[in-house]
């Protein structure tokens, strides 16, 4: 009887054991700039024929002009090929005569979204094409690299065919059915160190409008909350509305590092302005967020995004030691930080590479670091200094 109350006294202590501080220690020391894992994605020069993308574990170029490949910087090898064999003859995009592009969706110190758009497939000759246009997204990471190819029927494909990515470890092939003009299909596979996310077991919701959950697509770990209102419906009526998720990550034996999505999965999309992280006791940390959004309606890209999403997004990096247990809490900020307006500068989907930045809810600045190319030189691309007066004429 003695031994029965004993282990049910023992099971009652493990319970309420508190969860194993987390070890913040390497993600503080990685927020200082000197330290903090790279991620740049820029033209190669003013030509705009070729981008590259510089990170921490990986160093790539991309050519916009055939061959349209994606190259190992250091060696120049080959590291992302794709070609179609229909029929009896191979398609690829290396031979394909026009240019191809790209956009950023998103972009930040820790996830760039790159989509390279415009991307044929010719005969060996350049002469022959299928009727597709591509959309390779490549969601990069400092110590990452995943890619999902979006294929666009602009015609009708009546054979269908084998699409093979190459220049990787192995050669992946998809099958690809019949297509209709209007038709796409998507296929997603990573580049570069993607390894098996944390099990599901391991992640923990605790409040949120959607749980969280392993993207495998983009490689993030992803969890939701609800925005109740607009720009107009912050700044008059709840200034310090913290849209907030918390939950709690237990690591498997794999030392790893994470990146958490939080987005606004309801209500109003494209709005927020600034977020915070706040540690088991809810206390602010010193671990500077990304924040990157999309308006909706101006539908920059018509043809790859016609119904122009919009979306709110923050990110942050976890470094997990096997078996911790991390437990925070995200908040999406709008107008106001306690008593004083959030400044915060944001990436915005748009025609191309291009930042937002605003006092509160107020837009100030949008800056577009590569020039907007429809436009002469343009680099500001709008000067709202708090709308106010500064001279009178």
């Amino acid at each position: 009887m003695m031994h029965a109350a004993a282990l049910i006294l023992l099971a009652l202590l493990t319970v309420s054991l508190p969860l194993r501080a987390a070890d913040w220690t390497q993600d503080f020391e990685k927020q200082a700039v000197p330290s903090r894992p790279r991620l740049e994605v820029r033209y190669t020069d003013a030509s705009r024929t070729a981008f590259e993308i510089l990170a921490q574990d990986y160093a790539f170029e991309g050519s916009l002009k055939a061959p349209h490949v994606l190259k190992e910087t250091a060696t120049g090898g080959p590291r992302l090929g794709l070609k179609i064999i229909a029929g009896a003859t191979i398609y690829s995009t290396e031979t394909h005569p026009q240019p191809s592009r790209i956009n950023l969706y998103r972009r930040g110190p820790y996830f760039c979204e790159i989509h390279w758009l415009d991307l044929g497939f010719s005969d060996a000759e350049g002469k022959s094409s299928l009727p597709l246009r591509g959309d390779l997204a490549l969601f990069a990471y400092p110590d990452k690299l995943l890619a999902s190819l979006t294929l666009h029927a602009t015609d009708a494909v009546p054979h269908g065919g084998v699409l093979y990515v190459t220049g990787r470890a192995a050669t992946e092939s998809f099958p690809l059915a019949d297509m209709g003009e209007g038709e796409q299909v998507s296929f997603s596979f990573p580049i570069v160190g993607e390894a098996p996310p944390i099990p599901q077991d391991g992640l923990i919701t605790i409040e949120a409008t959607r749980d969280l959950r392993y993207d495998a697509v983009r490689g993030c770990y992803t969890i939701g909350s609800h925005n109740p209102g607009h720009f107009e419906s912050h700044f008059y009526h709840h200034p310090n509305h913290y849209e907030s998720v918390r939950f709690r990550v237990t690591n498997d034996t794999t030392p790893r590092t994470i990146y958490i999505c939080h987005e606004s999965a309801s209500g109003s999309l494209g709005a927020v302005e600034g977020g915070v992280l706040l540690d088991q006791e809810n206390h602010p940390l010193p671990i500077t967020v990304q924040i990157s959004k999309n308006f909706a309606g101006e539908k920059e890209e018509k043809f790859y995004n016609p119904e122009d999403t919009p979306f709110s997004e923050t990110y942050f990096p976890l470094h997990l030691e096997p078996n911790e247990t991390v437990e925070l809490t995200s908040l999406h900020l709008y107008q106001n930080w306690g008593r004083h307006p959030v400044k915060q500068f944001s990436s915005l989907g748009a025609w191309m590479d291009y930042f937002h930045s605003s006092t509160g809810v107020t837009e100030t600045t949008c800056y577009v670091p590569f020039k907007f190319g429809g436009l002469p030189g343009v680099a500001i691309a709008d000067l709202r200094p708090m709308s106010q007066a500064f001279w009178s004429s």
